[in-house]
């Protein structure tokens, strides 16, 4: 049996341990910023709606580390803006900025955003933005959504202070969404292959596991599993203008309804979701029934836009074709929109080809019977980008 005396002291060891931690004095200006977003790759001012019209306020919170107090919210939450939501930006100062603290410099965002009136607030955040973002979820009623990108809030797993915390971004983040149970927040996670913050010995499961376990709590998600596209991989894929181009339809729709829209590269359906339409009827020529290109093709470019080829006709020497671009960030802009070209191809020996002053197309097809896209930007130079799109039948 322990003495008394010891006892006490384990008793009073308990009890501290046990006693809620308290908040650190954090001060916007000193420790943090929050305020209206700057946008990447988009010099043009987005004006605010304000909270009486704007359909609600995305908090974009970047990942730890970042030294540039003008840090700049990405693609994905300027298609947010562009659709009538209001953006501002957190950025927490280096060294002032842990697990705690950024969940802290969030909520006091939080409180500030609600004072301004707005209802729907959406945390948006990469990497530590993103755990902080989870901590919202579960310890606040009043988040309508979140978004979290490649979520992770322990150790590094590259550079000078690289340590092997980095594995616990798995083992010790379930249980943390296991605790969202009963919340109604909206949420959406993104995971991407090559990220160098996935726990070696289980590769590829959080995805799965998330929308597993989401689904099961009977909580609302939208779960992006390392997508195959070719530009979406590495830790901070989430953040690129490929990233707000891809899925940026698909994560605002989610947002909006609360229902996961098709948006699959196989999935046919997912054409709707980027505002396409394909043509009603497709023919074939005399003398071309056999013409293999012939049909509608969809996929996504290496820049992220959906695209569809409908080749409407065939024969030994030109291809009618309508294509299909996609709906880009801005509706306002007449380059965002769903675009129709009418175009005229020319029928070579293993290639359909289109070419003007400033590009060149190539259409192949493939032997897994996918047709690969070849186009050069003459400004840039003679390497081609490709990608593939895949035939709807």
């Amino acid at each position: 049996m322990l003495p008394p005396m010891l006892r006490a002291l384990l008793a009073a060891l308990c009890l501290l341990l046990a006693a809620p931690v308290q908040a650190q004095a954090l001060t916007e200006g000193i420790h943090y910023e929050f305020k209206p977003s700057q946008f990447l790759g988009h010099d043009k001012k987005v004006e605010l709606i304000g909270p009486e019209k704007a359909k609600g306020l995305v908090i974009w919170t970047h990942g730890r580390g970042d030294d540039d107090p003008g840090d700049k919210a990405p693609t994905l939450a300027l298609y947010f803006a562009k659709r009538g939501w209001d953006v501002y930006t957190l950025y927490r100062y280096r060294g002032h900025d842990t697990n705690t603290s950024g969940y802290q410099m969030l909520a006091l965002a939080i409180e500030k955003a609600k004072a301004l009136g707005y209802q729907r607030i959406v945390p948006m955040g990469e990497s530590a933005g993103a755990y902080a973002s989870l901590e919202a979820v579960r310890n606040r009623t009043d988040i309508f959504a979140i978004v979290a990108l490649a979520p992770a809030g322990f150790g590094s797993a590259k550079g000078k202070g690289a340590n092997s915390g980095w594995r616990q971004n798995d083992s010790a983040m379930r249980p943390m969404w296991e605790k969202t149970a009963g919340t109604t927040s909206r949420i959406v996670a993104a995971y991407f292959a090559g990220d160098e913050f996935f726990e070696s010995e289980q590769p590829n499961v959080r995805g799965p596991w998330l929308q597993q376990t989401l689904t099961q709590l009977g909580v609302a998600n939208y779960v992006i599993d390392q997508p195959a596209h070719p530009m979406l991989t590495g830790h901070n894929a989430g953040a690129t203008y490929a990233f707000g181009m891809r899925y940026g339809p698909c994560v605002y729709i989610f947002i909006e309804t609360g229902v996961a829209p098709p948006c699959e590269d196989n999935d046919p359906a997912a054409l709707a979701t980027f505002s396409i339409v394909a043509p009603p009827r497709l023919s074939i020529l005399p003398g071309a029934s056999a013409a293999p290109q012939l049909g509608l093709w969809f996929g996504a470019t290496p820049e992220g836009r959906m695209r569809a080829l409908a080749v409407e006709s065939i024969d030994d020497k030109v291809a009618k074709v309508k294509f299909i671009l996609g709906h880009g960030v801005d509706p306002a802009d007449p380059t965002g929109g769903a675009i129709t070209q009418s175009l005229t191809l020319t029928v070579g020996s293993n290639a359909l080809s289109y070419e003007t002053q400033q590009v060149k197309y190539d259409f192949r097809l493939q032997k897994d019977g996918q047709l690969l896209v070849e186009r050069i930007l003459k400004a840039i130079g003679p390497i081609p980008k490709t990608f593939t799109l895949r035939r709807l039948d």
